[in-house]
């Protein structure tokens, strides 16, 4: 037996705090004055018919509403019981009149107006009787609205006759948790006549029975329960489920389908949905599982749920309904990580859609998500300048500032917005990071210019801290526009001994041009060796090398390669 903690504090409380809301309630127009006015349009007539008949007792009304309420006429109880708290004076008469009232808004699932009922019982009448009654009410409309944790206290304050209900109604918390063992040892303390009568214990038992794995056992305890029951008591979704997990697809989904055509109230089509798109998509009906998964994915749903839907989706084929149900998941880090999966995943493979799906979507990302990049890439690659310098942008705002600056610097300088590019060089530049880089393009947007000196300036800072080969032929490239040869020598000898093949010709040319014939041979034979991919490029050292060295097959070679070098070349055979 529970004990009732601060029970009378508890209803003072609430009885200060809720009377104006009851006040309201029952004595608003839609509670009270319709049936004022009924009444006084009526009282000629029924004073004239008063001497004929016999007016109706106040207590043969509420036995008529119990009897309505029995046959489960809700609405009319619900009536009946409304006038005579409206009309009733003595305090006993009144509780039990309002507790009718709130039953029937309770079955006719008005959970906001059985809510505010238990407000005014509790404000008007602190020592109620049905107290565990109404306890036992807002638990199941908690457990209906997903609201666990308020259920079990309310739960929990049950005592008296009603607590084994009450531990029936934790029972069922603990199988919504996945509880099976505490939903057992609730099930054993609420006696043999509740465990084998009670429609919703025969729920929880077959419940756990279909968690065990005895599905066949599971569908019989359920087949104890009367559809009528069934549907008053809202298990008709969990029938199905228990009939699905049994492997009676076809039997579930018609009951599910019924269900759906003609819902008690909305949560029940939304439940009955989510296990028929179960059974669609175990079936293969791909179509009609979309349907319902689009459907579902607005409603109030745990993300893990919303992660199934997308998955069929990803699956199907259908990336684009699987991005828009992301932006349905309640959790912001899952959301931002599953759009980033989706469309790397994209990227990664041969979808012709993809460009399609990185403009849509891909501002769906975090924001200033390292992947901006990535996804620009893809974009400035595939022709889409404008959208990826939009997504540059978006990363502008995260730790990836510094190298979509860059990157936009890059596509302004493709556009000939040299200004802008070079605004944001110059921040690189000073960024120990990104200095090499932004020199390098920097020294490009001058070379355009014609200021060389300038160019070399950035290219230099640049090789001093990368020692790359191609950075070394580009100021070697500049040196020799200067008329400096010798310092255009000393990058491509750099670039030479790194196996640069290019190096190695413009090595060789400079070599020529000082008079150092011998020394330029040997760096042409080693550019041909070495193998050259341009074909320009190896046609020049052919033409040099056989020149220089008197070789006629390399001067063939380069004779086969046409153009100005090779009638050069073709001349020198003829000599």
């Amino acid at each position: 037996m529970r004990k009732r903690s601060g029970e009378t504090m508890h209803t003072a409380k609430i009885a200060i705090v809720f009377f104006t809301a009851a006040f309201c309630l029952f004595s608003s127009p839609a509670f009270g004055a319709a049936e004022s006015k009924k009444t006084a349009e009526a009282k000629p007539k029924a004073e004239k018919d008063d001497k004929a008949v016999k007016e109706i007792s106040p207590e043969a009304k509420f036995e008529t509403a119990e009897t309505a309420f029995k046959r489960r006429d809700y609405v009319k109880s619900r009536q009946i019981f409304k006038e005579l708290y409206l009309k009733g004076k003595d305090p006993v008469f009144l509780e039990k009149t309002l507790w009718g009232v709130i039953r029937s808004e309770y079955r006719l699932r008005h959970y906001f107006e059985t809510k505010t009922g238990i407000k005014t019982l509790f404000s008007n009448f602190p020592r109620t009787r049905y107290i565990d009654d109404a306890y036992l009410l807002l638990g199941y409309m908690s457990i209906d609205l997903r609201e666990y944790k308020e259920a079990a206290e309310y739960f929990k304050r049950i005592q008296g006759e009603l607590g084994p209900k009450a531990l029936l109604g934790e029972a069922e918390l603990a199988i919504l948790d996945d509880n099976v063992l505490r939903a057992e040892t609730l099930l054993a303390g609420i006696g043999k006549n509740l465990y084998d009568r009670d429609p919703r214990a025969l729920y929880i038992r077959a419940m756990i029975l279909s968690r065990k794995g005895l599905h066949a056992d599971a569908v019989k305890t359920f087949a104890k329960v009367l559809d009528d029951t069934l549907k008053e008591e809202n298990l008709r979704v969990k029938q199905a489920e228990v009939l699905f997990k049994a492997d009676k697809d076809r039997e579930a989904a018609k009951r599910l389908e019924a269900i759906i055509a003609k819902p008690i109230f909305f949560s029940e089509s939304v439940e009955a949905k989510k296990i028929l798109f179960f059974i669609y998509e175990k079936e293969g009906k791909n179509e009609e599982a979309s349907n319902l998964a689009r459907e579902l994915m607005s409603v109030d749903a745990p993300d893990d749920f919303k992660m199934r839907l997308i998955s069929f989706f990803e699956r199907t084929g259908n990336i684009d309904n699987a991005v828009k149900g992301l932006i349905y998941l309640k959790t912001k880090a899952k959301r931002y990580s599953e759009v980033e999966r989706i469309l790397k995943g994209a990227m990664g493979s041969k979808d012709n859609r993809t460009v399609e799906y990185l403009q849509k979507y891909a501002s769906y990302l975090s924001p200033g998500s390292p992947f901006f990049i990535e996804a620009a890439k893809y974009l400035i690659d595939n022709g889409k300048k404008k959208e990826g310098g939009s997504l540059l942008n978006l990363a502008k705002k995260g730790s990836a500032k510094e190298t979509a600056m860059l990157m936009q610097a890059e596509i302004y300088i493709g556009e000939d917005r040299d200004k802008e590019a070079a605004k944001m060089l110059e921040q690189l530049v000073e960024n120990r990071d990104y200095s090499a880089q932004a020199s390098l393009l920097l020294a490009s947007i001058f070379v355009k210019k014609g200021e060389i000196t300038r160019a070399v300036e950035y290219l230099t800072r640049s090789f001093r801290e990368t020692k790359d080969s191609k950075t070394a032929i580009m100021l070697g490239d500049l040196y020799w526009k200067k008329d400096d040869p010798m310092s255009a020598l000393k990058h491509y000898l750099f670039a030479s001994k790194r196996g640069d093949g290019v190096a190695s010709v413009k090595a060789g040319d400079c070599l020529y041009l000082i008079g150092k014939e011998k020394k330029a041979v040997t760096f042409y034979e080693k550019a041909l060796k070495g193998g050259l991919k341009d074909a320009s490029t190896k046609q020049w050292a052919e033409y040099q090398y056989g020149k220089l060295t008197n070789n006629s097959d390399y001067l063939r070679r380069a004779a086969k390669g046409g153009g100005e070098i090779g009638e050069a070349a073709s001349m020198l055979l003829k000599e």
